[in-house]
């Protein structure tokens, strides 16, 4: 193959990337449901007080609404657990450029 080949396929390699890359983003800082995932107590932010809220919550110290668990369910796994509280916190200062739909 000649260097443009190697060049154009290269470059159609990384185009393709940065779709998938920009279409999981742009899905996972949507709204769903109505709401964002991780903003557990809807004040419009993902931050530690929301990973607080999931931890508190694993852990019995705080009982979350329906919709709160909802929320805080970030990675699906149909419970709030410490797993949650992570991914939130690691989102909220920029570790992770989104906290839904992971699995730890």
């Amino acid at each position: 193959m000649t260097r443009n080949g190697n060049l154009r396929r290269a470059l159609s390699a990384v185009l393709l990337i940065a779709l998938i890359w920009s279409t999981c983003l742009a899905g996972n800082a949507a709204a769903v449901g109505g709401f964002d995932y991780g903003d557990i107590n809807a004040d419009g932010q993902i931050n530690a007080s929301d990973a607080l809220y999931a931890l508190q919550s694993s852990v019995s110290l705080r009982e979350l609404t329906e919709e709160e668990r909802e929320r805080a369910d970030v990675n699906a796994d149909h419970a709030v657990n410490a797993s949650d509280a992570l991914l939130i916190l690691q989102y909220s200062v920029g570790l992770i450029p989104y906290c839904v739909g992971i699995s730890l």
